[in-house]
């Protein structure tokens, strides 16, 4: 499940970013086309034989897609008719913070890796948090 999952999302990931107009509409219309109930057709079949009740196979296709969708709308999304944030301003108000306002968050920054801002590595993390929760439950059945 975690493979075909992750190479899937990812795939619908990086078509988000570099089509980024498509958010709205990917956010707001489900896949009602021919094409798109194919598509969760086949990832579906590929969940239940991997253990999964069809129940299950739609959240864990549901639950993708909104990580995929929610993750890629932080990163790339601008809110109309402002700039982006560069992320050198995020990362210049949190080094700014005081210990004592912010002992939790100015702990985190102080031990951060320079991965801990790396939009791909916290989307990976999401989504492998996600299929892990549902291999749980095969492996609880089991």
């Amino acid at each position: 499940m975690g493979p075909v999952t992750s190479r899937a999302s990812g795939d619908y990931r990086q078509a988000l970013l570099t089509h980024p107009n498509a958010l709205p509409v990917a956010s707001t219309r489900p896949p009602l086309t021919p094409a798109g109930l194919r598509l969760i057709e086949a990832a579906a079949t590929l969940l239940v034989r991997g253990g999964l009740t069809p129940l299950e196979s739609l959240e864990v296709i549901n639950g993708a897609a909104a990580l995929v969708i929610g993750s890629t709308l932080v990163e790339a999304g601008v809110t109309p008719g402002t700039e982006p944030i560069e992320q050198q301003a995020i990362e210049t108000v949190y080094a700014g913070l005081s210990p004592d306002d912010y002992p939790i968050l100015t702990a985190i920054m102080a031990s951060a890796e320079p991965e801990a801002f790396d939009s791909a590595k916290q989307f990976e993390a999401l989504l492998d948090a996600h299929v892990r929760g549902f291999e749980a439950r095969i492996g609880e059945r089991s």
